[in-house]
């Protein structure tokens, strides 16, 4: 008879091996017939702790063996998360396994995990681009991951003063220039504070800050 030692439990396909004979136990049992005389038994099942007893056979006789689970093996995964100048990124949630944890002011969040292969995301809220990959932890891992600024869409117009579209205008925003077609040009810029510049002969220049908090249009 084989028990889960923790829960008491019977346990159904352990391997009991006997005299050079094989069983599967049912509901916790597996029954030999054997010759009188001392007999070493073997239990072994898949996630436990393989088993032994030595019995001195006489008559019908029942044995209990209890089996303890195999402690899963845990590692340590650490996230270095930082920008891409280097600066490292506080209060980043990430999520793993099951777990969250915000990264500290070194822009780190070390959490502890059962050995295997775990899909990860790093996420900010917004301020920069949110990363999600897989890792195979098999041991103590430190895993060194950059955020991108989130890029979001920017389209200026440009219209003259009785509101009519202007083609060719130089509109500049984050060191990039790009003429207006249409009466309007679009720049992918990240979240935050940037600045526009427009100018053409023939109209006065203007400029404007802008705090990018999502897709926007100016004029």
């Amino acid at each position: 008879i084989v028990i889960d030692e923790p829960s008491q439990a019977l346990l159904s396909g352990a391997d009991v091996v006997v005299a050079g004979q094989t069983k599967q136990t049912v509901n916790g049992r597996a029954d030999f017939q054997l010759v009188q005389g001392t007999h070493d038994i073997l239990v072994s099942k898949a996630g436990f702790q393989a088993g032994t007893a030595t019995v001195s056979l006489q008559a019908n006789k029942d044995v209990t063996i209890q089996i303890r689970p195999i402690a899963p093996v845990k590692h340590t995964l650490t996230f270095v998360v930082t920008e891409s100048a280097g600066a490292p990124v506080q209060g980043a949630t990430v999520s793993v396994g099951g777990q969250t944890q915000q990264t500290t002011s070194a822009g780190i969040a070390s959490l502890v995990l059962t050995a295997a292969t775990y899909t990860y995301t790093i996420s900010t809220g917004g301020q920069f681009a949110t990363v999600t990959n897989t890792i195979n932890l098999n041991q103590d891992t430190i895993l060194s991951v950059t955020l991108s600024k989130a890029v979001l869409r920017l389209t200026v117009r440009t219209l003259d003063q009785n509101n009519q579209a202007i083609d060719g205008v130089s509109v500049q925003v984050g060191g990039t220039t790009q003429l207006t077609v249409g009466g309007q040009t679009i720049f992918n810029v990240p979240r935050g504070s940037t600045l526009v510049q427009a100018s053409r002969p023939g109209f006065s220049s203007a400029q404007t800050t802008l705090d990018v908090q999502q897709d926007t249009t100016i004029t």
